[in-house]
């Protein structure tokens, strides 16, 4: 799991040193894919998924999210197949098996990513696209759509975007992750591409990384709340911005019921934001959705009790100070006792800050999430319940995939075969019911928990890189 250690003797304190490696095909980082497992189906596809300690299995480097570095990478492959790394990749690129990539800005070793396949570029605007297999990129495309308008209205609570350009991968169906927050190029799962832009808070979510996560990063893996916790916050206000405060509500709650339901099934110190060291646990271990949910109610409960005209500079003031650092749960405790605390006295007790911080649970001051919608919901469910009728059909019709995701779940555990589809019928158009899993991007974080080390098949390309 850890790897081997790589001494390297140097009292000459040299200013450049070789290191001549080569890969397994057991390396946990890559996952090398035949052609039936792509869209396209006809050229083989190969991805990297180096978080949380994987890009040691395929770079000679020091695998801590507590060091940052640069890099440049020349990497060959058979001409027919088009590669990307998260770098400064060309969106006029021509596939011809040469590419030189150079990432100018300082990045952990977990946001260091590989990709190679039958891919193709179109573009959103004039610095964010989509790069997607031929027969997917137009629907990815589509979906994706309001991408810029994502990175303007993050801009406007957060500060100007420092990556240059947001460009988006969209994976074979095997990608085990909803989505992976690579800079300048997140990797992106096709089951959120549903066709009605319902579940693109993915988009925003490895978005808001580009602040929460690549710009100021957690110093250790036990500090991962510090990324996933204000990305989760971040996500939910450019949800809000773009789609409305009920959309935005709407996938609070449904977080909020997870989060403590997968919390009855976890030891107390592992509900806690600050958590023990990691010793001799694989840091995957720390990724739950106490991370995501837990430390994102904890910021919309700062948010709530100093308001909005106070908390962003607040936060913005975090991300400009902390910018390409890495920091860990310790200094931003002291960072918002001395920024936010200190200046608005008696505004959260400290046995508040604790509750939230170092004990089990959620606190049972916090605020929950309440959705008119599906309020509404479960008001025609219990109609259903009964008198057999079910909900009009135009007002049904109205309902978004979280909607009738989490109606047709409750409806599926009450109901016989036959109401069952009925309901399905009444509530879902046939394009919806024939797109590619929608449900499955609810809870799409769920996935990130694990990463799926399917043994790598042998490679159909060959490549060199370096690293610096």
């Amino acid at each position: 799991m850890f790897g081997s250690r790589l001494a390297i003797e140097a009292p000459q304190r040299n200013a450049r040193i070789r290191v001549t490696y080569h890969t397994a095909p057991t390396a946990s980082g890559l996952q090398w894919l035949e052609p039936s497992m792509t869209e396209g189906k006809q050229l083989p596809f190969m991805f990297s998924q180096s978080q949380a300690i994987h890009a040691r299995s395929w770079v000679p480097l020091q695998d801590t999210p507590g060091v940052r570095f640069t890099y440049s990478a020349h990497v060959a492959s058979r001409p027919d197949v088009m590669v990307l790394m998260s770098a400064d990749n060309d969106p006029n690129a021509a596939k011809d098996g040469d590419y030189t990539f150079k990432m100018p800005q300082p990045i952990p070793s977990y946001l260091l990513a590989i990709a190679a396949g039958d891919l193709v570029f179109k573009p959103i605007s004039a610095r964010s696209g989509v790069w997607a297999e031929p027969s997917m990129v137009e629907r990815a495309t589509a979906e994706f759509a309001d991408t810029e308008q994502m990175i303007a209205a993050t801009e406007k609570l957060y500060g100007p975007y420092r990556w240059e350009r947001y460009d988006m991968l969209v994976l074979p169906p095997s990608f085990p992750f909803g989505g992976m927050e690579n800079p300048r190029l997140s990797f992106i799962t096709p089951t959120v591409i549903v066709g009605d832009k319902s579940l693109v808070s993915l988009i925003a979510h490895e978005l808001a990384h580009s602040w929460s996560g690549n710009l100021v990063t957690n110093a250790s893996w036990k500090d991962i709340w510090l990324n996933e916790g204000f990305t989760t916050y971040v996500q939910g206000r450019i949800t809000e911005a773009l789609y409305g405060d009920e959309m935005a509500e709407m996938e609070r709650q449904i977080d909020q019921a997870g989060v403590k339901k997968d919390m009855a099934g976890m030891s107390p110190a592992d509900q806690a934001l600050l958590l023990p060291a990691l010793t001799g646990r694989d840091p995957d271990e720390a990724l739950s959705e106490v991370a995501y949910v837990k430390g994102s109610w904890f910021l919309q409960f700062l948010e709530q009790r100093f308001g909005r005209e106070v908390f962003d500079p607040f936060l913005r003031g975090w991300f400009d100070d902390h910018a390409f650092q890495s920091a860990d749960s310790d200094q931003f405790v002291a960072y918002l006792k001395k920024n936010l605390l200190a200046k608005n006295p008696n505004v959260v007790r400290p046995e508040e800050l604790d509750a939230w911080l170092n004990q089990p649970g959620i606190p049972a001051f916090a605020s929950k999430a309440q959705s008119r919608t599906f309020s509404n919901v479960d008001t025609a469910r219990i109609a259903w319940r009964g008198s057999a009728l079910l909900p009009n059909r135009q007002v049904a019709g109205e309902w978004g995939t979280h909607t009738r995701c989490i109606s047709s779940r409750a409806w599926a555990t009450r109901s016989s075969p036959n109401s069952w589809r009925s309901w399905m019928r009444r509530t879902t158009s046939p394009a919806r019911r024939t797109a590619r899993s929608p449900c499955a991007g609810i809870r799409w974080r769920s996935a990130a928990a694990t990463w799926t080390r399917a043994r790598p098949r042998a490679s159909s390309s060959s490549a060199s890189a370096g690293a610096s």
